[in-house]
């Protein structure tokens, strides 16, 4: 694949193993970020890719480039989805928020009308719905598949002290943080913060409500249902694919999962312009 990360890292050859386990992802967007001290990579995989990889290919290729981090941020379509990959789901989760501890380890998980359900094994219901478990699992997967579903916990809700100790004892000891930041090297660039520019209050908006949007959505990957027109005219033609948009046009609609975005004020800070970057799947 020509625009996968062993092609972009072709002169690191001692890499070429661990990322060539990536060679179904196809690169949609590289971002600098904090300083250029951290890489963001965005993919577009046409298979599900364990985590343990995933967190392999981050930090060797941090340590090969001499950053503090490197963030590899798998994207999926939504008829990849599958409950077999919900434990690696649940190591993302970990990373997102230590506290989730071991309590979504070795669920079972039935998967029935756009509802996901978890059927804990080790208790600590009370714990995940304080830390509203459920609402970013949902938005975990929104990230990764582009669908939205919902959440709920069942089983085993809550165990007894001796059921507390029994357990663990059979839980291995705690391990770092499955994403490390790397140590910069001494001679790296001192980056200066720029100051930032006054920020003027914000200018209360007036809030329409959203219309219903009649269109026809059968060949795109997701739900026609509940779609709302948020901000602008109604939109009554189908969406072009990116690849067939070669130069700028006007009268046309396109549609995409947004992958980034950024903004920069200008005017003494009383304006922002806004970037957003989308991908069809198509292109980006």
């Amino acid at each position: 694949m020509q625009h996968s990360l062993k092609h972009l890292f072709a002169s690191f050859n001692h890499l070429e193993p661990v990322l060539s386990q990536l060679d179904c992802g196809e690169i949609l967007q590289v971002i600098s970020a904090e300083r250029r001290t951290v890489l963001k990579i965005h993919l577009k995989c046409t298979s599900l890719v364990p985590y343990q990889t995933l967190h392999q290919c981050e930090q060797e290729l941090a340590q090969a480039l001499q950053l503090k981090r490197v963030e590899i941020h798998p994207k999926y379509t939504p008829d990849m989805f599958t409950v077999s990959y919900f434990p690696e789901i649940v190591l993302k989760m970990k990373e997102i928020s230590s506290m989730i501890n071991g309590f979504l380890d070795e669920c079972d998980t039935n998967y029935e009308g756009n509802h996901l359900t978890v059927f804990l094994k080790r208790g600590g219901y009370d714990i995940l719905m304080q830390l509203q478990a459920d609402r970013r699992l949902a938005e975990l997967i929104f990230e990764l598949f582009s669908f939205s579903l919902t959440i709920s916990f069942d089983g085993i809700k809550s165990i007894s002290k001796e059921e507390q100790k029994e357990l663990r004892k059979q839980i291995p000891e705690p391990v770092p943080p499955i994403r490390e930041e790397i140590p910069l090297p001494q001679d790296a660039p001192p980056w200066e913060d720029q100051p930032s520019s006054p920020v003027a209050p914000p200018v209360p908006q007036k809030q329409e409500k959203p219309q219903e949007v009649v269109l026809n959505l059968r060949d795109l990957p997701f739900l026609r249902e509940g779609s709302k027109l948020i901000l602008g005219k109604k939109i009554n033609i189908p969406p072009t694919s990116l690849n067939e948009i070669h130069e700028p046009r006007e009268g046309i609609a396109v549609w995409g999962d947004l992958f980034d975005s950024q903004s920069r004020e200008y005017n003494e800070g009383k304006k922002q312009i806004l970037s957003y970057s989308i991908t069809d799947y198509t292109n980006s």
